[in-house]
């Protein structure tokens, strides 16, 4: 006689399956040991998840999650449930992750946390006002140093101007902290 019974099966998502199966002429479930399970999933709590292994239910840690890599800091969106199903479907080592994530691009990994390379961000941080003081200059110029404005300014004028260019040439050597610069005033000109 053909009986129909529940088997049990999780996606590699995590995602548990309860569906139904008939027995065989003999009495025995039609159903694939390797994947499902005649018996019920375990309980189990937050951030853990079940396996089957061996034909039995095991709880492991649920690894789904973001995570980011030691080496780039690549951000990875893991949807798999286990580190195996992970390796298996995406060929990702797990190890070479981590689920703390990196204060900036100036950290690096030490092998327990993320460390900020201060010297790296120091130079990205000065390049930047560099860069930022060379666009003032530039503006400056264009707009109030030009020929035809120059030529009517008075000499107070004049050195109004010379002094503002002078402090935004001089932030490198007047600041040590690229965080701290007070940036100077633009003239009041006609």
């Amino acid at each position: 006689m053909v009986k129909i019974m529940k088997k049990y099966f999780i996606d590699p998502y995590g995602k548990q399956i309860i569906s139904e199966c008939q027995t065989g002429r003999r009495g025995e479930a039609l159903y694939d040991p390797q994947n499902e399970s005649l018996e019920k999933f375990p309980n189990y709590t937050e951030g853990k998840t079940c396996v089957l292994k061996n034909g039995k239910w095991e709880i492991v840690d649920d690894i789904r999650g973001t995570y980011w890599n030691k080496q780039s800091k690549q951000e990875l969106k893991v949807h798999f449930h286990t580190v195996e199903k992970l390796k298996e479907l995406e060929g990702v080592d797990i190890s070479e992750y981590t689920k703390i994530e990196p204060a900036s691009s100036y950290d690096e990994w030490d092998g327990k946390k993320w460390v900020t390379d201060e010297a790296k961000q120091d130079e990205e941080l000065w390049f930047r006002v560099r860069m930022e003081r060379d666009q003032l200059l530039n503006d400056f110029d264009i707009v109030y140093c030009n020929s035809e404005r120059w030529s009517k300014y008075t000499e107070v004028q004049k050195q109004l101007c010379t002094d503002y260019k002078k402090a935004l040439k001089d932030i490198p050597q007047n600041f040590s902290n690229p965080l701290t610069i007070i940036w100077p005033e633009i003239p009041i000109l006609p």
